[in-house]
């Protein structure tokens, strides 16, 4: 597990358009500039997290996210757009590293809460087990209308 740096965006690209695919957002559209261009936000942005994992083929999983402040005071939490590790590495460290690596960047850049979540509804109760092991837990949940 490493930083990300621009020369891994298009991997991330392909492994995001692959987790689209694989998650309930299947029936969404994919707008990969607009993708690219949050990538790279969060790449230069102090307060950005992105991480990948790879192994001697390639890039095997990636994590981002963001370190803010909540709206109602000056505390800091951290919260990940994505974590995705591709299917074939799933049942490996991977995943493991890249969520310690997401909590300590985010305990570096000052946040006071951790979160992560799955709304992908891909392997949910594999991610909820996993989540708690690594520390995570429950809040609440989510819910969507379309």
């Amino acid at each position: 597990m490493r930083k990300a740096d621009a020369s891994d965006i298009p991997g991330c690209l392909s492994m995001g358009k692959a987790m689209q695919c694989e998650s309930r957002y299947r029936h969404l559209s994919w707008n990969e500039r607009k993708v690219e261009t949050l990538f790279r936000k969060v790449l230069l942005s102090p307060n950005g997290i992105f991480l990948v994992s790879e192994n001697k083929i390639g890039l095997t999983g990636f994590l981002f996210g963001f370190v803010t402040e909540y709206y109602f005071g000056d505390d800091k939490y951290a919260f990940e757009y994505v974590l995705y590790v591709k299917p074939e590495h799933r049942n490996s460290r991977y995943a493991v590293e890249l969520t310690k690596g997401y909590i300590e960047q985010a305990k570096l850049l000052g946040a006071k809460e951790i979160h992560i979540e799955n709304t992908t509804l891909v392997e949910t109760e594999l991610t909820e087990k996993f989540s708690e092991r690594m520390g995570f837990c429950r809040i609440g949940g989510n819910f969507i209308m379309e």
